[in-house]
């Protein structure tokens, strides 16, 4: 029969719908969709403008991507992977080990017999490459460094700002916050972290391994003297032989006030409780007094202390 134009009052539910669609719609919803979906295993040619409404994922992943990657203007939530560069060696073979030419080199970039044998003591080591000049970056190459190379083994990032630390193949800022720093202690705001006063051995395991990753070991953790010779033998100091009432005057006043000797604790070997401390344990000033006086931390910690506080 042909559609009706306009709804009555006396309608009566149908249990199908009609075959042709009203010009209105009723005033009741069929109880059955006007035609039967589609049912099919294989997807449709085109895809669709929409999602389904749906979000259970499909049970068995496709074995092809998608025909395009999503766009998206945010990063992934996974972060660069962070790789340490290699170690150039050069850099803790002791000085008169090294040839002419590399010392040379290493003279160009400010560096001498002994802030070469000392880690940390060219105030070189606190630039980072992009702050080294053009001659400095051409120097540092020949010696086999590049970018990557120089501000972890060289730098250990020291030089770079807070907020770049986290930035993509860069990825140091989880180490960094391992070791207890934030961005007020970074810029001198509060006091350095805890870690930063440890030595080596004293750090806790996690903290040596973020250490590690920022290119530290023991020795230039400790900012140690290098070795020569695979560290023996070590020059002995023969004034710390000498009578007390032989010493230079100005070096026995220095032992007595500044390391607390004695006559007795002088003459006896062992007896001084300074001797019971390595190098490293030394106080700022305790240091500039014994190197006035001629010991450096090879000849103290082994002529001295005999590596006995040496964990």
């Amino acid at each position: 029969s042909p559609p009706t134009t306009s709804p009555v009052n006396d309608i009566i539910d149908t249990s199908t719908p009609t075959t042709s669609p009203t010009v209105t719609p009723s005033l009741r919803p069929s109880s059955l969709p006007s035609s039967i979906p589609t049912l099919s295993q294989a997807p449709s040619r085109e895809p669709t403008d929409r999602p389904s409404s749906s979000a259970t994922p499909s049970q068995n992943p496709s074995n092809v991507p998608s025909m395009s990657p999503t766009l998206s203007f945010t990063p992934s939530a996974a972060p660069i992977q962070y790789s340490r560069p290699t170690r150039v060696d050069i850099r803790y073979v002791p000085w008169n080990e090294l040839d002419p030419e590399t010392q040379k080199i290493a003279m160009n970039l400010d560096y001498t017999n002994t802030t070469w044998n000392k880690y940390g003591a060219n105030p070189i080591e606190e630039s980072s490459w992009e702050d080294l000049t053009t001659e400095q970056t051409g120097n540092a190459s020949l010696l086999g460094y590049d970018m990557k190379s120089w501000d972890c083994w060289i730098n250990h990032y020291e030089g770079y700002r807070w907020i770049d630390m986290g930035q993509p193949f860069i990825q140091v800022l989880q180490w960094f916050t391992s070791l207890g720093w934030d961005i007020q202690s970074w810029t001198g705001k509060k006091e350095a972290p805890e870690s930063d006063f440890k030595t080596w051995y004293e750090l806790t395991s996690e903290e040596r391994f973020s250490a590690a990753q920022l290119c530290y070991f023991r020795m230039t953790w400790n900012e140690v003297e290098v070795f020569s010779n695979g560290g023996f033998p070590i020059m002995k100091p023969d004034f710390r032989f000498d009578h007390w009432w032989k010493l230079d005057d100005e070096v026995r006043e220095i032992a007595d006030k500044s390391l607390k000797y004695s006559e007795l604790t002088w003459n006896v070997l062992g007896l001084g409780a300074v001797e019971a401390r390595d190098w490293m344990r030394f106080t700022s000033s305790e240091v500039e007094a014994a190197e006035s006086i001629g010991w450096n931390q090879a000849t103290w910690d082994c002529w001295i202390n005999h590596f006995r506080s040496y964990r």
